[in-house]
């Protein structure tokens, strides 16, 4: 058996991150949590179970049918409309988890005058045929200013900072039943995606 190791990505490294790496890791992950959740597409799902549920009990109501049929029918339909307002305030928690976030990384950038992390947070307002409104979003990777905002050079700080964390070195263990087998070359950390190639098959 192969165990192939490409890329690791460091979400936490307390020695080099500044506020804004954390905020920005949060926000990636946040953001992959929604699209894996938006992805199963439970919403449309459960819209279209109750909309199916519905018919059924209209078609029941009709002369002839059966009371326990509909009774079940009226059961169930509450269950599925009870799903569908938990998943919809799910979805909703997540994208304002994420707005806060973003918010957040925009109140330090201001505050510390330039951009110290990469990620750029998009947000498309699309109106649909109904004339509802649907929000999507995006979340992206820019290339950082080399200067602050007012065009001044960064503070020698930051760019020091910027600077040891592309001499971060990282390396993998390989354990089985809790024994080393194997290890990885070590490999330098990439600013400012912090992420580290491995790269290597065991």
């Amino acid at each position: 058996m192969d165990v192939i190791v490409g890329k690791l990505k460091v979400s936490r490294c307390k020695s080099i991150f500044s506020e804004e790496d954390t905020l920005a890791q949060d926000l990636k992950r946040q953001f992959k949590d929604y699209e894996t959740r938006v992805s199963l597409a439970m919403i449309p799902f459960y819209e279209q179970r109750l909309k199916f549920i519905e018919d059924e009990i209209h078609e029941k109501q009709k002369p002839g049918s059966k009371k326990t049929e509909l009774t079940f029918l009226q059961s169930n339909k509450i269950e599925v409309a009870q799903k569908l307002f938990e998943e919809r305030e799910l979805i909703q928690t997540m994208t304002t988890t994420m707005y806060d976030t973003w918010k957040r990384i925009e109140e330090v950038r201001e505050t510390q005058g330039f951009k110290g992390a990469n990620v750029q947070f998009l947000v498309y307002q699309n109106e649909l045929d109904n004339g509802k409104v649907e929000y999507r979003f995006n979340l992206t990777n820019e290339q950082l200013p080399a200067k602050k905002k007012n065009g001044q050079d960064l503070d020698s700080t930051e760019v020091k900072r910027r600077k040891d964390a592309e001499k971060q070195k990282f390396y993998v263990r390989l354990l089985i039943n809790g024994k080393r087998v194997a290890s990885s070359q070590k490999c330098y950390m990439k600013h400012p995606n912090y992420e580290v190639a491995v790269d290597e098959v065991f």
